[in-house]
């Protein structure tokens, strides 16, 4: 195989065009133009969508049943994925909160390396909606309109998602 890249189109489900690019050293994702500011969620999600590069397969997994029979039941795997690398950058988030504490960061900087690991969580629940079929902004409304019936409520604080 050459060094010429080999440009190959791609249609995702949000209708955006991937452009998938592979030599023999570069085994590159894809070409993303750089996002405009003052993005909407769903105008990240579309951006973020075209640097996804992750196995889009599903997995059987053998189950027992309700009643002892054995079934088999399919794992999406982006969506496994997508949920593993999420947990992780979280756990990242976390991470240099915690080293920031043990070697005394400025706030500026603790900041500044905090935002760059809330962009990968990000990027990460961009693509599990994408995987289930939604849109940020459902997402985010759906859980502004949760939290305001809670406070409604006057049961803002707690534990638990049925409260």
């Amino acid at each position: 195989m050459s060094d010429k890249p080999v440009l190959k189109k791609l249609k995702t489900d949000l209708g955006e065009t991937r452009v998938h690019v592979r030599t023999e050293q570069n085994v590159s994702p894809f070409i993303v133009p750089p996002a405009p500011k003052g993005l909407t969620l769903d105008e990240y999600q579309k951006f973020a969508a075209r640097t996804a590069n992750y196995p889009e397969v599903s997995m059987p997994v053998k189950v027992k049943g309700h009643n002892g029979d054995e079934q088999v039941v399919w794992i999406d795997m982006g969506v496994t994925y997508c949920t593993l690398g999420l947990a992780g950058e979280a756990g990242e988030v976390a991470n240099v909160v915690k080293k920031g504490i043990r070697d005394g960061l400025s706030p500026a900087e603790q900041a500044e390396r905090v935002k760059k690991e809330l962009g990968d969580v990000l990027w990460y629940a961009a693509q599990l909606a994408t995987e289930l079929g939604m849109s940020l902004s459902e997402v985010a409304e759906a859980n502004l309109s949760k939290l305001a019936d809670r406070q409604t409520r006057g049961v803002i604080g707690g534990s638990g998602d049925d409260r």
